[in-house]
Parts: structure tokens; sequence; C-alpha cells
């Protein structure tokens, strides 16, 4: 919006990400407790027979096949593994097993809001020169995002060489927050004499930062309360508070003179 002395413009944008990142990807994320040759999603499916089955309701329970599977409760979650008396001795993976075990997920909102006033002090008091410019500029930003992770590791067996310790399980949700505020101020005067001109330059500002991260981690969870659907874990991640980091907060703040 314009007058004959004064500019206004403002600007506003809100995104929206949700993204599910793969349990084990092709930059082979560690994974504390997980045993046997588990690595990225591609190297697993080329290793993998293909007589295994990609799913396989049986595996539910593997306790007369698998011996350390007597100390998990859902052993392979139905997908299909492979036995060391029909398969042979091999270590790899089931690559879907293992990526939709482990979730891993992040959504973050982001709200930018900026405006900015121009103004002609000359012309705000009746005076029109050409040799002579005083302009008064006020720029302000906010920016807020919010970012919440979900992490979801359970305990699970294929094999005897392959598996995901229990005492490895976690649950973990987390938070963040970052705040950006500025407020900006330029003083300019421009002055043409004869041949010479000058331009003569003020510009004061403040700028906050606020960062504000919450964080909380369960471990070794009873498996009486870890249903396997992911609305249960998601539910359950909301009333855990087995360990908590409290909040940290932080604020910087600066003023820049120029």
């Amino acid at each position: 919006m314009d007058t004959k002395f004064i500019k206004f413009h403002t600007s506003l944008v809100y995104s929206h990400s949700d993204q599910d990142n793969m349990g084990l990807s092709n930059a082979s994320e560690y994974v504390q407790g997980l045993y046997g040759d588990v690595t990225n999603v591609l190297r697993g499916t080329l290793l993998m027979q293909p007589t295994i089955k990609a799913y396989d309701n049986s595996t539910w329970v593997l306790d007369n096949l698998v011996g350390i599977a007597n100390n998990f409760n859902y052993d392979s979650y139905g997908y299909g593994v492979y036995y060391d008396t029909v398969h042979g001795d091999i270590s790899a993976s089931n690559p879907l097993l293992v990526n939709n075990l482990l979730k891993r997920n992040t959504r973050v909102d982001r709200f930018v809001g900026t405006a900015s006033a121009d103004v002609d002090l000359l012309k705000m008091i009746g005076v029109d020169s050409k040799n002579h410019k005083l302009n008064y500029k006020v720029n302000l930003s906010y920016s807020k995002t919010h970012c919440k992770d979900f992490t979801w590791i359970p305990a699970w067996v294929q094999s005897n060489r392959v598996y995901l310790a229990k005492s490895n399980e976690r649950l973990t949700k987390a938070s963040r927050s970052y705040a950006d505020a500025l407020i900006e101020n330029v003083l300019t005067y421009d002055a043409t004499v004869g041949k010479h001109h000058f331009n003569l330059v003020a510009k004061p500002d403040l700028r906050r930062r606020k960062h504000r991260p919450v964080d909380r981690l369960g471990r070794q969870l009873h498996r009486a309360l870890l249903p396997a659907t992911s609305e249960c874990r998601q539910h359950l991640c909301r009333k855990l508070r087995i360990q908590t980091h409290h909040p940290l907060l932080h604020r910087a703040y600066q003023l820049q003179l120029r």
C-alpha cells in the first residue's frame, strides 16, 4: 500500500511437512543392540534369498524354531524370515521387517511473517527537494518453527544371529521450538551539493532468538503396554514419562549499529 510519503509491505507464509524416515536407509544408520548383517535397504534386498516370504503369519511365534525367541513376545511380527535348517546359515535380514518396525517420524510446522514501512520524511513535512532525500524504513520479521520427532525401536528376533535385543528397545519423543524476531531501523540521507554526492546510513537493529528442546525417553518397556499398532504406540508415547529431560530455554539478543 502506498500513500504520498509512506509505503507498506507485508508477507505471511505457513508451511507444514510430515516425513516418515526409513528405519535403515542406504545411509546405514546405527541402531544400538541390533545384531546380524542388518544394513541398508538395497543391500538387504539383494542379499535376501528369493525363497523367503515377505510376510508369514507363523513368525509371530518362533519359540520352537529359534532358541532365543523364548525371550521375545512378538518375535518377527508376521514378516518372512529364514530358518537355519531350510535356508542355511545366513545372517541377512528381511528389509521389510526392519524398516516397518523401526519408526522415525518428523513433523515440522513453520510460520514466517514480515512487514515493513518506508517513510519519506521530507515529503511528510511538505518539503519536495531533488537534491536532498531523507528516508526512514522499519523492517519487522518474526518466524516460528516447531518440530516433533518420534522414534520407536522395538525388540524383535528373526534368528539366533539376527535380532534386536530387548535391553535396547526404546521409545522416544522429542519436540523443538525455534523463534526468531527482528526489528531493523534504517535512516538514509542523500544529498547532492554541486558535483558532490553524500550518502549517510544509520542502521540499528535488534534481534532475538529462542530455542526450546524437550526430550522424553523410555527403555525396556513392559510388553503388555506395547500393542503392535502404530496408533497405540503413539498414544503410549504421549503418556510415557519414564525418563524426562526438562526443557532448556536459550535466548540470545543482539544489537547492531552500522
